[in-house]
């Protein structure tokens, strides 16, 4: 039978709680830890840096599990277990990649060669030229079912750098469709990529005047 392999996303949610067996006394069963329940899968910590719990806490808990693939659960009676660990662990975050702030405002320096070795594939994405931006444009709209138009998206990329003095982030082509279909959506009305439900979305997204 044909079958997906599990995807679990995190986000600033995230406890160490999370990461162990959470039994509850009223059906009297454990909820798996997120790392069980993305075995063979991947799990996804993303806006990782802003967690209630340090960075450096939960790379620590997961230290021997991303070398050994293995974790250690613990029962409710303080029994632990081995369980294997075989979920491919993605840190996202769009803060400075060496140095991580805690919730204190402390600032953690994660350039320890233990956490460096355990991860050791780092892909900075960064922003993207005009005509990545123009695809990205042409993929999003071809995905919400809205026309796509060249010269106003020629026009918006100009708006952009030249008044809104703004890079060109991969996200704005999907964030601005959106804000277009979702105006639409409000006036019952069918999306139309033009200049003035662009500029309505730049509006709203960058509270530009």
């Amino acid at each position: 039978m044909l079958c997906e392999r599990p995807r679990v996303t995190v986000g600033g949610e995230l406890t160490i709680e999370m990461l162990d067996l959470q039994f509850n006394p009223t059906s009297g069963v454990y909820v798996a830890p997120l790392q069980m329940k993305s075995n063979n899968g991947v799990l996804i910590v993303d806006d990782f840096g802003r967690q209630r719990v340090p960075p450096e806490t939960l790379l620590n808990r997961w230290i021997v599990p991303l070398d050994r693939k293995i974790d250690f659960l613990t029962l409710r009676g303080g029994r632990k277990f081995e369980m294997p660990f075989d979920s491919l662990v993605v840190f996202s975050t769009n803060l400075d990649a060496a140095a991580v702030f805690s919730a204190r405002g402390d600032a953690t320096v994660l350039n320890d060669d233990a956490f460096l070795r355990r991860i050791p594939n780092k892909i900075r994405l960064d922003y993207v030229n005009r005509t990545q931006f123009d695809e990205i444009f042409r993929r999003v709209c071809a995905l919400y079912g809205v026309p796509y138009d060249q010269p106003v998206v020629d026009k918006l990329t100009d708006y952009l750098s030249a008044d809104l003095k703004q890079a060109l982030r991969p996200c704005y082509p999907r964030d601005l469709v959106q804000q277009v279909c979702w105006e639409a959506q409000y006036e019952r009305q069918q999306p139309t990529l033009d200049w003035d439900s662009l500029t309505r979305a730049c509006q709203t997204y960058f509270l530009a005047a």
